[in-house]
């Protein structure tokens, strides 16, 4: 047999070995094998925005369509017909006769297609509506009417085998179906480490900014609700998109964006709700409680925060935070006694609890925030201590912020600061903490108002001072930038 005469691989045409009786080479074989047991997942919009795809839409046929899926550039090589053809329980001389005959005209096919290989709406000629779900359609044939004779005839004898075979296979179609997925376990973990890192982004990060791009990916979270996976991805997805939802809301309350900040949270507690995962449901309250709080309503914000820590799991961040939440309301209400048992009861829970592994994590609470919660909570009830606290918390913050820069926290504790040393008469030196953090541009939208704090404590002081640090507040007063839900 000569070179010309020698069989090639389908798939990327390397030559085959003699006793090769298959179709495919060795290493094509086992991504074919691969691709039989995986059918089509939900591919990036890049993947649909080829010519070729377009051009087929625009001809209005699947045929084409479904030829330029396969030598999609995305794949690496074509997938061969015989593989689509097993996704969709087909000949390969059916798919190529699908391929170069005329369009299809039937409508339950073309939405089997569209269904089968998750065909952007946009790209469907023939759903007219915009924004309506095409029904989700399987290539399985409906039993045949004898084999339904049979089962009857089968219950009418009282006959246990054919009863028993059937109850067997439609025990393992479900398992398969259960076990059934369009969206990869490798792309839920990237999405998890994804929201996780803007988690961590959230500390040095303006808040538009990171705002953006966690939008993006909850776009993207959108995109993947309507996949088949199984029941334990659909909860991963719930969970990792409810974290963003979170961070979304977070982003808007720092902000100043009050509805666009309760439009996440909902939908937040929501996927929460669905997921059972109770944390993200508690956080959301916590977030609520923080919300009203900056706008003076202290009694809602310490009942949200006593509703979130009911609901936290035990020994959990969002319990911590929660409570230390209380503790800032009670001092916002100038009850001494009660501000004193909160912030004990944060000693308590956050006592021989280590250092997590990011402790710039947003959601996951550092013992080192102790400290600086702690001077925020004695500064606003008026407490002598305050100031001690905030000393160390920026000292702590400046030379040793466990390799991570904190410059937001930094600026929110010198506020403190600068509220602790009015109430000890030091009004030169609060004057001074609150222009520099001022001047660093990181106090945001929702943290403005402890600088206003500050201003009006030092002009009532009637130093000098004052016109330096007022100057510096109108410069830097933040705007409130129109970013909707």
């Amino acid at each position: 047999m000569s070179a010309m005469d020698r069989r090639r691989c389908a798939r990327c045409r390397a030559p085959l070995a003699m006793d090769n009786g298959g179709g495919y080479c060795t290493s094509c074989e086992s991504l074919v094998a691969a691709l039989r047991r995986h059918p089509p997942v939900v591919l990036p919009p890049e993947f649909w925005n080829h010519p070729p795809i377009q051009a087929a839409a625009h001809r209005q046929h699947m045929g084409n369509l479904v030829a330029a899926y396969r030598r999609n550039p995305h794949h690496g090589s074509p997938i061969a017909q015989e593989i689509v053809g097993e996704w969709a329980g087909m000949s390969q001389t059916q798919v190529s006769r699908m391929e170069t005959g005329p369009p299809e005209q039937h409508i339950d096919r073309l939405r089997f297609w569209a269904t089968l290989l998750h065909i952007p709406h946009d790209l469907l000629w023939f759903e007219p509506a915009p924004g309506t779900t095409p029904p989700v359609l399987t290539h399985a044939a409906a039993k045949p009417a004898d084999h339904e004779q049979d089962m009857d005839r089968a219950y009418a004898r009282n006959d246990p085998r054919p009863l028993a075979l059937d109850a067997e296979s439609e025990a393992i179609e479900l398992a398969r179906r259960i076990e059934a997925s369009d969206v990869s376990s490798g792309t839920l973990t990237r999405l998890q480490h994804v929201a996780d890192r803007m988690a961590m982004a959230y500390a040095a990060t303006p808040p538009a900014e990171l705002l953006s791009r966690v939008r993006r990916h909850l776009g993207y979270v959108t995109s993947l609700t309507d996949a088949r996976m199984t029941l334990s991805q659909r909860r991963t997805l719930l969970i990792t998109g409810g974290g963003l939802a979170l961070l979304a809301a977070t982003l808007h309350v720092d902000l100043r964006q009050g509805d666009a900040a309760d439009a996440w949270l909902v939908t937040a507690e929501q996927m929460a709700g669905h997921a059972n995962y109770d944390e993200i449901t508690a956080w959301c309250y916590e977030t609520r409680a923080w919300n009203v709080l900056t706008i003076g309503r202290y009694r809602d914000a310490l009942e949200l925060s006593q509703r979130a820590q009911a609901i936290a799991p035990v020994g959990s961040s969002a319990l911590i935070q929660a409570t230390a939440q209380e503790g800032r309301a009670w001092a916002r209400m100038k009850r001494p006694v009660e501000t004193r048992d909160a912030l004990t009861r944060v000693a308590q829970l956050v006592n021989n609890l280590p250092t997590p592994e990011n402790p710039e994590h947003h959601y996951r609470y550092d013992p080192a925030k102790a400290i600086s919660y702690t001077a925020t909570t004695l500064a606003w009830v008026g407490d002598p201590a305050a100031e001690e606290f905030a000393r160390t918390a920026i000292k702590e913050l400046v030379n040793d912020p466990g390799g991570v820069p904190r410059p937001r926290r930094i600026a929110s504790a010198r506020l403190d600061l600068g509220l602790a040393l009015i109430a000890a008469n030091k009004p030169d030196e609060a004057t001074a903490e609150a222009l520099t953090a001022v001047t660093s541009g990181r106090i945001v939208p929702s943290n403005w108002w402890r600088a206003t704090e500050v201003l009006h404590g030092v002009e009532q002081a009637g130093i000098p001072e004052a016109n330096d640090l007022r100057d510096a507040y109108r410069a830097y007063r933040p705007t409130r930038p129109t970013t909707s839900a």
